[in-house]
C-alpha cells in the first residue's frame, strides 16, 4: 500500500510519510527533525476538519492492532502521531510553494493519484508571531556570556545560548504578547561552577542591580524553574548563596550557654545548606540582651557561639568543660542541662533511663546507679550531640563572633544605654552560611561597638531562616500552574508531589492550580505526573509572587 498525507497549515504545507506501507517521501520536500516536528502535531490539526486525516493516520498505523474508536479523543490521536515521528514510524516533509500551491484546505488531504489540476487553496489568516527574551547578569548587573537556557511554552522547548551583552532571544513564536513560559538553566551546576569566581572576596550587593524586569536566582548545583511572559524581557540575577539561620528567643537561658533542644530545627537546616556547598564556611554569631554589663555579655555571646560551633562540629570536650567546678556558679552546667539533653532522646526520661538506653542501643558500659558523673555526661553529651542532621561536615570551615549587645533585634526596647533590658529575642545566636569564604573577614571573636563587618555580612543574605524557641520560623508558599502542552487548556486533577523541609502531595485543581501555603523557606523538588523524565525533578523557591508555569508533555 503506498500512502501519504498532505497537511495545511498557516504558510505551509506538510507531507506525513508512513516508514512501513512502501509511501515515498516527496522528491522536492524539505524533512523536518522527528522532534521538532512532533511538538507541532497540534497545531497542524487545530483545524476541526482535519480530524478525518489524523483518524486514517492512527488506522495506518494500527494496522494490525486497532486501540482506538472513532470517537478517541483529538488530543489522542495527536499524541499517537506525535509518538510516530519521535520514533521515526512516520516522516514530516515541508513541501515547497510549487507543491502547496495545489494543497487542500485548513485541514489534512489524502494525495491523490490522478492528473487533475486541484482547487485553489482558501485564503490563510496571517500568522500571529510573538518572542521571549532572557538575560542573564551577575549580582552587579554585569552581563553573563555563554550560559545555555532552556525556555518553554506551549509544550515546546528551545534552548539559547546568551551573548555577549548576557542575553537570550527567540523570535518568530506561534502566538500573541503575554504568552505564559519558563525558563531554566540547561546544566545549573555548570553556571555555578563559572559564575563564583566572578564574586571572589568582592562584597555583594544588598540591592537588585539596575538592570531590566530583575529576578533574583541564587547561585546552586539546582537552580530554580522562572516563569517568563512573551514580549516582556526578564534578567536573571545570579547571587552567590548566603544563607542566614537565626535562632532567638529562649534557646539559651540566662548567663548559660547550653544550647536547649529548641534550637535543633535550625541546627538541622544549617547541616542542609551545607550539603550543597560542601565547600563554604560557616559564621556563628552570638548576640546577648542588655540586662548585663557590656564587657560580661560580650564574654557570654562568644561563649554562647563557642558552644553552638562545638555542638555542630562534635567537640564533646568543649561541652564537658561547662561542668567544672572552675566555672562561675551562674555560667556552670548541671542538672538543669542533664534533664535537657535526656529529654531529647528517646529513652526513659531519668538518668537511670538514660544509661540502660545508652547501654543497649549506644554500647556503652556505664553503671545504671542514677548518677550523673563524668562518664555518663560524656556519654549523654555524645548522644544529645549525634542526634539525625545536626553534625556538620568536616570539610566545612568554622569561624565564630560575639556581638554582645552591641546589635539588637530593635532599637525599641533595648536600648545601648539601659543594662535592665531582658529581651528574649535578643538573647540568640546567628549562623551565616556563607559559599565560599567569609567575607568580609572576621575582626576577631569579640565585636567592637558599631564595627562594620556585622552590617556588611547582613547585607549579602540571599535566604533568611530565623527559628524561635516556640519552634515557628519563616514560611513561603508554592504555587504552580499546571498546563496542557498547546497550552490552551489548565490540566486539573493531576498529581503531584513535593520534597524538602517538609513533604506535600495532591492534585490540581480546576484551574491547573497547586498552591501550598506556610511553607518552610527553601527550595523544594516537585514530580508531577506527565512531565517529560528530564524535566520530572523540578526545584521550585517559595514565596514566589506569581506562579511557575509548567505544561505537561
Amino acid at each position: 500500500m503506498s500512502v501519504g498525507w498532505r497537511v495545511r497549515r498557516f504558510r505551509e504545507e506538510i507531507y506525513l510519510v508512513p516508514k512501513l506501507g512502501g509511501a515515498a517521501a516527496p522528491s522536492d520536500g524539505a524533512p523536518l527533525d522527528p522532534v521538532s516536528a512532533s511538538f507541532r502535531v497540534a497545531d497542524w490539526f487545530a483545524d476541526v476538519t482535519a480530524r478525518n486525516t489524523l483518524i486514517e493516520i492512527v488506522d495506518h498505523l494500527d494496522t494490525y492492532v486497532r486501540t482506538h474508536t472513532p470517537s478517541a479523543a483529538t488530543s489522542w490521536l495527536v499524541t499517537r502521531v506525535s509518538d510516530a515521528l519521535r520514533e521515526r514510524r512516520l516522516e514530516a516533509y515541508v513541501l515547497p510553494p510549487s507543491i502547496t500551491s495545489g494543497s487542500g484546505g485548513g485541514g489534512g488531504e489524502k494525495k491523490g493519484t490522478g492528473d487533475e489540476a486541484p482547487p485553489p487553496p482558501p485564503p490563510v489568516a496571517e500568522e500571529k508571531l510573538t518572542w521571549f527574551e532572557v538575560a542573564v547578569a551577575d549580582a552587579w548587573g554585569e552581563p553573563v556570556e555563554g550560559i545555555a537556557l532552556e525556555l518553554s511554552w506551549q509544550g515546546t522547548k528551545g534552548k539559547v545560548t546568551t551573548g555577549s551583552d548576557g542575553k537570550a532571544r527567540i523570535d518568530d513564536v506561534p502566538g500573541s504578547s503575554g504568552l505564559p513560559g519558563s525558563v531554566r538553566f540547561a546544566n545549573s551546576k555548570a553556571v555555578r561552577a563559572s559564575v563564583r569566581p566572578r564574586y571572589g572576596k568582592k562584597e555583594q550587593p544588598g540591592k537588585p542591580p539596575d538592570v531590566e524586569n530583575p529576578k533574583m536566582v541564587t547561585l546552586r548545583d539546582e537552580m530554580s524553574v522562572t516563569s517568563i511572559r512573551s514580549e516582556a524581557p526578564v534578567t536573571l540575577v545570579l547571587l552567590k548563596t548566603l544563607t542566614w539561620v537565626r535562632l532567638f528567643g529562649m534557646h539559651f537561658d540566662t548567663s548559660k550557654c547550653f544550647l536547649r533542644e529548641t534550637a535543633m530545627r535550625g541546627i538541622r537546616r544549617v547541616v542542609e545548606v551545607y550539603k550543597a556547598i560542601p565547600d563554604g564556611e560557616v559564621l556563628v554569631v552570638g548576640h546577648t540582651d542588655t540586662s548585663g554589663a557590656d564587657a560580661y555579655n560580650l564574654d557570654l555571646s562568644v561563649e554562647r557561639a563557642a558552644a553552638v560551633m562545638a555542638f555542630l562540629k562534635d567537640d564533646v570536650a568543649a561541652w564537658e568543660a561547662w561542668f567544672g567546678a572552675d566555672k562561675p556558679a551562674e555560667k556552670r552546667w548541671g542538672t538543669r542541662e542533664v534533664r535537657s539533653m535526656i529529654s531529647a532522646l528517646p529513652c526513659e526520661q531519668t538518668v537511670a533511663g538514660f544509661q540502660t538506653w545508652s547501654n543497649e542501643s549506644r554500647k556503652t558500659s556505664l553503671a545504671v546507679d542514677g548518677d550523673a558523673g563524668p562518664k555518663t555526661r560524656k556519654a549523654l553529651i555524645e548522644a544529645y550531640m549525634a542526634l539525625d542532621g545536626t553534625t556538620l561536615p568536616d570539610a566545612i570551615g568554622a569561624e565564630i563572633h560575639g556581638c554582645g549587645e552591641y546589635f539588637p533585634l530593635t532599637d525599641a526596647g533595648d536600648d545601648h544605654g539601659k543594662d535592665s533590658t531582658v529581651a528574649a529575642d535578643n538573647r540568640r545566636v546567628e549562623l551565616f552560611c556563607f559559599d565560599d569564604k567569609i567575607h568580609p573577614p572576621v575582626p576577631g571573636e569579640k565585636a567592637t561597638k558599631g564595627e562594620p563587618q556585622y552590617d556588611q555580612w547582613k547585607r549579602q543574605v540571599t535566604d533568611n531562616i530565623d527559628v524561635s524557641a516556640a519552634g515557628t520560623e519563616d514560611v513561603g508558599k508554592i504555587w504552580m500552574e499546571l498546563w496542557d502542552k498547546t497550552g490552551q487548556a489548565p490540566r486539573a486533577g493531576v498529581a503531584y508531589q513535593i520534597s524538602g523541609d517538609g513533604a506535600y502531595s495532591g492534585a490540581t485543581d480546576g484551574s491547573g492550580r497547586l498552591l501550598h501555603e506556610k511553607v518552610p523557606q527553601g527550595d523544594y523538588r516537585i514530580t508531577v505526573a506527565g512531565l517529560t523524565e528530564d524535566s520530572a525533578a523540578l526545584v521550585l523557591p517559595t514565596a514566589d509572587d506569581e506562579p511557575q508555569i509548567r505544561f505537561l508533555l
